[in-house]
């Protein structure tokens, strides 16, 4: 089969980025019976492997991006549904290059879309899209209407336009049958991978994790939680826990945080400050893949707080990094971890202070969360298994297809 591989994620997105880039390596190294082309229509690029058979689906120009957004910006506010449902498809970057390019002529049996993506149907070639979560179904209060209007409209058009739709989980898997209706024989489950730059700098000895980090000036012991400062990811309770910790125990345990400084960011900051730990909070921003490794294999723990996620990218990156890993009880995030992480209520400050605590203190507990961890990662999540999981959907996909022409 000849299959295109839809490249659409922003580096900004986070994990939805960092996972594309973890299925269009994997299959570009580890298939050989397929035959690929990556289709590239991010403006973040680097991280594709090098050699790569691409054809780029150009930006628009300037003038017509700076025309583009005006008119969105102005229907904002005005639109009674989501202003992004309204967009023609012939004026998306997609559908132009589509009408200059004909997807067709490529000759393609199948597109791969990482992240979901509207009107996937109009490039006339059978998709599989991969749809990461539908938070907006539980925490409505996190997503204003609009958002809720697409994201349900996104989803459950993507799915059903699909040959099969991938998730992260079971729960995944019920959650798109539940809320759109969508029947189980058409989702499959694959776990989602650490992305390549783990692997690639998975063996950094100390004294390179050292010299790269040397230019942050970083305590000896630190715990460490990778994540954009969107309010979902919850880096005010852990803050709040770091405080509690101050207090019982009077011990400053300093915490680094890199990710794009989001609408989160001020109120974090602010309240790092107010509660006295301005001197424990370090905030690198956003940093390079080989720093982002060195940071992991140097921390004492990696702490993930976050309110509401399905799955989790930096639980797998802990695992196998040979990290100590804490993680909230958020949806099916023990189901991805199993008992490799210490588990805690993202919503109990004193619950998160204690688990936070015990990893501080105790070597023995540490050792083994990681072997854990080290374990279960060579279980389920390397690329051997990934590459797997994606070939029998690529192979029940193909079925479909012959069956329905």
């Amino acid at each position: 089969m000849k299959i295109g591989l839809l490249h659409l994620a922003e580096r900004r997105w986070g994990g939805q980025y960092q996972y594309s880039l973890s299925v269009i390596e994997t299959l570009l190294k580890n298939d050989h019976q397929n035959e690929y082309l990556v289709m590239d229509a991010s403006s973040d690029t680097s991280g594709l492997p090098e050699e790569t058979d691409t054809v780029s689906i150009p930006q628009e120009s300037n003038m017509f991006r700076q025309a583009l957004n005006k008119l969105y910006q102005g229907l904002l506010g005005m639109s009674p549904v989501p202003v992004p449902l309204l967009v023609p498809f012939g004026l998306t970057r997609l559908g132009r290059w589509n009408k200059r390019q004909n997807v067709a002529s490529l000759g393609l049996d199948l597109i791969i879309c990482p992240v979901a993506a509207l009107n996937l149907h109009k490039l006339k070639v059978p998709y599989i899209m991969v749809i990461h979560d539908v938070m907006q179904r539980y925490e409505t209060h996190e997503f204003p209407w609009k958002e809720r209007a697409y994201r349900d409209t996104l989803y459950q058009r993507g799915a059903e336009g699909s040959v099969l739709t991938v998730v992260f989980s079971q729960s995944g898997k019920t959650d798109l049958h539940r809320f759109y209706g969508i029947p189980l024989e058409k989702v499959r489950v694959i776990p989602c991978l650490p992305p390549p730059h783990i692997y690639e700098y998975r063996d950094l000895p100390p004294a390179q994790v050292e010299l790269i980090l040397n230019r942050f000036n970083l305590p000896e012991r630190y715990i460490f939680y990778p994540a954009h400062f969107w309010p979902h990811k919850n880096h005010a309770n852990l803050v709040k826990a770091l405080h509690l910790i101050k207090q019982r125990q009077r011990v400053e345990i300093p915490a680094v945080f890199v990710g794009f400084g989001y609408e989160a960011f001020n109120d974090v900051m602010r309240l790092a400050d107010e509660l006295g730990l301005g001197g424990q909070i370090f905030y690198l921003g956003y940093v390079s893949e080989k720093e982002i490794v060195a940071l992991y294999k140097k921390a004492t723990a990696m702490v993930i707080p976050t309110l509401f996620e399905l799955n989790s990218l930096p639980v797998v990156e802990a695992f196998a990094l040979s990290t100590c890993c804490l993680c909230s009880t958020s949806f099916s995030l023990p189901e991805q971890a199993g008992d490799a992480a210490l588990l805690f209520d993202p919503h109990n400050i004193e619950d998160m202070a204690n688990k936070v605590w015990s990893v501080w203190t105790d070597e023995w507990l540490r050792l083994s969360l990681v072997n854990k961890g080290r374990q279960l990662v060579e279980e389920k999540y390397t690329p051997p298994v990934f590459t797997r999981q994606w070939l029998e959907v690529i192979s029940d996909a193909a079925k479909i297809c012959q069956r329905s022409s």
